[in-house]
């Protein structure tokens, strides 16, 4: 019947409109397949939506990958743009990132507390070469 139509594709536009919104992309590949009833341009605005879905979970995998990778190394300059760019992907509020701001200001300060450190070998073995001279 028409009214049982009509209450399927209902149910199929809130699935995917459920899907868009969680960002569920199993979700909205399902509730496509599902859909498939609904009128051409609909299933095609949810595939773009579900590409951008995937695009964007991509996006966010990579960077956190790149947080791992700058959280080891030694480059505060990286860390610090591997936490911007999970911040700009709306990952703020990621246990990982957490880490990173940690480890971000444990290597600050620590640059802070070894400069001088570092300023007086470098003078001292300067001064070292040049009583050599």
């Amino acid at each position: 019947s028409s009214a049982s139509r009509e209450l399927q594709l209902g149910m199929a536009r809130a699935a995917i409109e459920r899907a868009v919104a969680l960002e569920d992309v199993a979700g909205l590949a399902d509730a496509i397949d599902a859909g498939s009833a609904l009128p051409e341009t609909e299933l095609q605005a949810a595939r773009s939506s579900l590409e951008e879905l995937r695009d964007q979970a991509l996006r966010r995998e990579c960077a956190l990958a790149a947080l791992a990778s700058a959280v080891e190394g030694p480059d505060v300059g990286m860390l610090r743009t591997a936490i911007e760019d999970c911040e700009s992907l709306g990952l703020g509020g990621r246990a990982e990132l957490q880490a990173a701001r940690q480890v971000l200001k444990g290597k600050v300060l620590r640059n802070v507390v070894m400069a001088p450190v570092r300023a007086a070998n470098n003078l001292r073995s300067k001064l070292a070469s040049a009583h050599e001279d």
